[in-house]
């Protein structure tokens, strides 16, 4: 994200009275703000995605890891099984290759005669990133400006 130059100055102006006040932030803070500005782009991805069973659609939003402060990570939760709702994503995201292996003489292996997904032919979260990025960065603009205004008075 290409940041606003005025923020930034403003931001290290509070920040810095901030540390001549003694005070930080709290751990949950700013990932509240950012939590909060990645709505919309949940929403919207769930909205884009081609629905069969839906389980795709359920799979999209906040993942969760452990030991991440302050980081807010969107995506399908599907953690790494390969059975789980939601495994395929990637494929339907970036697209797969065709494959068309012959066992000889014209003959092709089980399953091998499909073609490929192109890709960006199903993408989801990539045009919903970039139809919410200006809107999901004005909101956390505000929102740590915001922050960091309470905290001063």
């Amino acid at each position: 994200m290409k940041l606003d130059a005025q923020f930034l100055q403003e931001t290290a102006k509070l920040t810095k009275k901030m540390e001549q006040m003694g005070k930080t932030f709290e751990a949950g803070e700013l990932t509240a703000i950012m939590e909060k500005a990645s709505l919309p782009l949940i929403t919207d991805a769930q909205r884009r995605v081609n629905v069969v069973t839906g389980n795709l659609r359920n799979a999209i939003g906040f993942v969760k890891r452990k030991k991440s402060n302050n980081v807010v990570i969107v995506g399908v939760r599907n953690y790494g099984a390969w059975n789980a709702k939601g495994y395929h994503a990637h494929l339907l995201e970036y697209g797969t290759r065709p494959n068309r292996k012959t066992k000889g003489k014209g003959q092709y292996r089980a399953g091998a005669k499909r073609g490929g997904l192109n890709p960006g032919q199903f993408a989801f979260m990539h045009p919903a990133y970039e139809a919410n990025r200006v809107q999901m960065q004005t909101t956390i603009f505000a929102g740590v400006r915001k922050l960091l205004e309470n905290k001063i008075k």
